[in-house]
């Protein structure tokens, strides 16, 4: 599937690291990992260690506008604020979700070590988590893809 406004992402490299810090504001001696931690359908996944800590950066598979962002953040802390365990979003520093590194986009989130698949999880507590997430009350400020 071909995505209206697909790009090719350029490869972050470690000399894009102090640039990725200094938009988010997460201080010096900044370290981006030798290549993707993870990936999906949307893009990839770099680990970034500065001196304030281990963050996420996620690029992009195509170009995003800010708007298009900007309620899936807001969502996101609603839920975080509700009590969700779910990764705190990072602005740069002018507030913005995006950044502009090197010719392609990225976004900051905190670093969430995540464990392997388990099926012997409790139950009640998998379905406490979904529905602390369905009772987050949020306006969208947007109209809401179907």
């Amino acid at each position: 599937m071909h995505h209206p406004h697909a790009y090719h992402p350029v490869v972050l490299d470690a000399g894009m690291a102090d640039d990725i810090a200094g938009q988010f504001g997460l201080g010096a001696d900044a370290r981006l990992s030798g290549g993707p931690v993870a990936g999906g359908k949307q893009g990839r996944i770099w680990r970034l260690d500065t001196e304030t800590g281990r963050w996420a950066v996620k690029e992009p598979f195509w170009r995003t506008a800010e708007a298009d962002v900007g309620a899936a953040a807001d969502f996101q802390r609603a839920a975080r604020d509700a009590g969700v365990p779910t990764p705190r979003v990072v602005r740069a520093q002018g507030g913005a979700l995006l950044a502009d590194v090197g010719g392609t986009q990225v976004r900051v989130y905190e670093w969430v070590d995540l464990l392997p698949p388990d099926i012997t999880l409790d139950p009640v507590a998998v379905g406490r988590a979904v529905a602390a997430v369905h009772l987050v009350r949020m306006e969208p400020t947007a109209p809401v893809d179907p």
